[in-house]
């Protein structure tokens, strides 16, 4: 879970994909350096909260501080 502590307006992070993609879309835009075509950008605010489940692709955008909690998968 990420947890939006503080942000610049306009900062985002990366969440899942925009839409289905397959496994040879996907190496397609890696290839390319096409990968942000395919990912999903979130605005956020501070405050924001977001559950990210084990195997969703995520990234910080830059000027975010996030505090991430985190459990074991055993």
């Amino acid at each position: 879970m990420w947890h939006i502590i503080d942000c610049e307006e306009g900062a985002q992070l990366i969440f899942g994909f925009s839409r289905d993609v397959t496994k040879e879309e996907f190496a397609e835009a890696i290839k390319e350096n096409k990968l942000g075509t395919v990912l999903n950008s979130v605005d956020v605010k501070k405050g924001d909260t977001f559950f990210i489940k084990s195997g969703t692709v995520h990234a910080i955008g830059s000027g975010i501080l996030i505090a991430e909690i985190q459990q074991n998968s055993n």
